[in-house]
């Protein structure tokens, strides 16, 4: 089920809002928790009901692993180090056999012009990654004594509450686990459910009206490309500018229904999106975009690799081998594979290039303004050229794409069916205006949501931008106004979702 969906908005939300405050207001706190789960199995099992299955083992091999991590063998420390590497082994055979088995046999096919997958097609389960990643670091932490061995109950709705299960955020333990025991959190507060409405609307509308319609726009250019017809200078540029912001929104819009969903249930998850695309380096911009993804990585790849007294890495080389796995991550293909690649170069010449600045005396002193511009702007280019990789079917069609945007195809636009014209060109500028000077959603609600931001590394709470003069003009009032304008966004946004588009973090 999508949050983009009529059946979402007018019939599974109401009913699990409502009955969960029965069951919270009669003080019945492992009902409202049952309650909740229930909900989020239905949630879940709505796109494919056989893939329940798979979800439920996961929690129980989890939980228990988790608590034998945690309560026994702790003075066998082999013994319990060895439980640890079984647990995320199987963790991760799982999502290995289910996300890349396919793709491993076909390469191998193609490889040694040997049969090893005859017709083999295995449907990649919905959130698989994110409910394997966020139980890892919860594995992780029971053995280094850092879990409270929590209820059962407690334990499944950590893994499966249905606002964070299909796309994430991931959740630490210690974010979630304590809310659950605050009997605040199963009470009706009218403050949330009116904030993390407004946060669910402001995403709807990201999601519905602007994601959906770039859509419209990038889909013609790489549909020719992958056909082999050329697209040329302005088609190209045109269509990878529009599909950063598709992504952009796509995802924005995804982490804002996500989070207000969980307030209006006097829940809060952590921020996964903090305006990317302010950004003035690559460092940055990986700090801001999938923020908890990027503190999966950190914590339980990076940190691990940096620190290993066996294979003693060089921390850019760990770097960059936590880069390219986050590229594969995002899907079973040369193409992702190349994506992480060109991230990880990305983040090795930055590196290389303030090194170079601190030993040149350079950094010293703040940049200046139009410096600052420059480093968004270089960001946000080289971000698009490489969303090239992302975006396209083929290595074929992707070169198709970059050949148009150094002009070897040509230069003008072509006679392409509903793609350019005045209107998408002044709305794609509005857009990078927008999200470049006027402030983010985190920005807009901060007066009224306390919201919850990862607890790694010293950028993880500033919410900074190029100016911050729009904030308090924009900040969210309980006001008419802001009633009729969140009210206007609403009805929009039901007008224009005539089909339900999955987000492109779907089935990840």
């Amino acid at each position: 089920m999508l949050f983009n969906s009529y059946t979402f908005i007018f019939a599974f939300l109401p009913v699990t809002y409502i009955g969960f405050l029965i069951l919270g207001g009669a003080e019945n706190r492992r009902w409202a928790i049952a309650w909740l789960i229930f909900a989020s199995l239905f949630f879940y099992g709505w796109w494919n009901p056989k893939y329940l299955a798979l979800l439920a083992f996961s929690i129980l091999f989890n939980f228990f692993v988790g608590r034998w991590l945690s309560n026994e063998f702790v003075h066998r420390p082999k013994f319990k180090k060895g439980l640890l590497i079984f647990g995320v082994a199987v963790n991760l055979l799982l999502l290995c056999y289910f996300k890349y088995l396919v793709f491993i046999l076909s390469s191998l096919d193609d490889l040694f012009s040997v049969s090893f997958s005859p017709g083999l097609t295995i449907l990649i389960p919905l959130a698989i990654s994110f409910f394997t990643f966020q139980q890892i670091t919860y594995l992780v932490d029971s053995y280094r004594s850092k879990t409270a061995n929590p209820k059962f109950l407690e334990y499944c709705l950590f893994v499966c509450f249905f606002p964070q299960l299909i796309s994430g955020p991931i959740v630490h333990h210690k974010e979630m686990l304590p809310q659950f025991g605050r009997s605040e959190t199963f009470k009706f507060n009218a403050d949330n459910l009116i904030n993390g409405s407004v946060l669910f609307v402001i995403g709807l509308f990201k999601k519905a009206v602007i994601a959906d319609g770039l859509g419209e726009y990038v889909a013609p250019v790489f549909t020719m490309a992958s056909e082999g017809v050329p697209v040329t200078l302005l088609e190209s540029w045109g269509g990878i500018t529009s599909f950063a912001l598709q992504i952009y929104f796509d995802f924005s819009g995804y982490t804002d229904m996500a989070i207000g969903c969980a307030i209006m249930f006097g829940v809060r998850l952590p921020v996964n999106f903090d305006s990317p695309f302010k950004a003035v380096n690559r460092f940055e911009f990986w700090r801001r975009w999938h923020m908890t993804f990027a503190r999966f990585m950190r914590n339980q790849v990076f940190l691990p690799l940096a620190h290993n007294k066996m294979i003693y890495l060089n921390p850019i080389i760990a770097l960059s081998i936590s880069v390219l796995l986050g590229g594969i991550w995002h899907g079973a293909g040369v193409t992702f594979i190349i994506w992480g690649f060109l991230h990880a170069l990305f983040l090795l010449i930055n590196h290389l290039w303030h090194r170079l600045k601190r030993r040149l005396g350079l950094n010293r002193g703040q940049s200046t303004r139009l410096a600052i511009c420059a480093s968004v702007l270089l960001n946000f280019l080289i971000g698009a050229l490489a969303g090239i990789f992302f975006r396209a079917e083929s290595i074929e069609s992707a070169m198709v794409v970059l050949r148009g945007v150094v002009g070897l195809n040509g230069v003008v636009f072509t006679e392409l069916p509903g793609f350019f014209g005045t209107m998408e060109v002044v709305w794609i500028s509005a857009l990078l205006i927008i999200v470049w000077l006027f402030p983010n959603s985190q920005q807009l609600m901060a007066k009224n949501i306390a919201f919850l931001y990862p607890g790694d590394g010293p950028h993880s709470k500033r919410l900074s931008s190029i100016t911050n003069s729009l904030v308090k003009a924009f900040e969210f009032r309980t006001n008419i106004w802001w009633a009729l304008f969140i009210g206007g966004l609403a009805a929009f946004s039901l007008a224009m979702m005539t089909r339900t588009e999955r987000f492109i973090y779907f089935q990840f």
